[in-house]
């Protein structure tokens, strides 16, 4: 790789954001949400919401950078930005939604 196509800083950071910072914040929220379990819309439930969204942001970025790769390494396409976007958006407010049931009616 030559120094042209070395992505931006601002790139690498997305793609940790959207690959592995993300996915685990989200993941320690929603245990925060099925620990806490005091309604739908609390703090916690907000900051899973919002980390969320910046995982999808973060991707986005990536791919407006111009160097934006797969999790395997590959050239990504739009397409591959719309299957994660509709991907994480529908895994996401699934798990959001299962952790605050079983947090509010499941366990209390």
């Amino acid at each position: 790789m030559n120094a042209d196509s070395a992505p931006s800083g601002s790139s690498v950071l997305a793609r940790v954001v959207w690959l592995m910072v993300g996915p685990m914040l989200l993941l320690v929220l929603a245990l925060v949400v099925i620990k806490t379990g005091n309604g739908w819309f609390t703090v916690a439930d907000m900051a899973f919401l919002a980390v969320l969204a910046v995982t999808i942001l973060a991707r986005w970025w990536e791919f407006r950078g111009g160097a934006a790769k797969t999790s395997t390494g590959e050239a990504a396409t739009p397409a591959h930005l719309r299957r994660f976007v509709v991907g994480a958006l529908v895994v996401g407010l699934a798990g959001w939604a299962v952790a605050n049931y079983l947090a509010n009616h499941w366990l209390e």
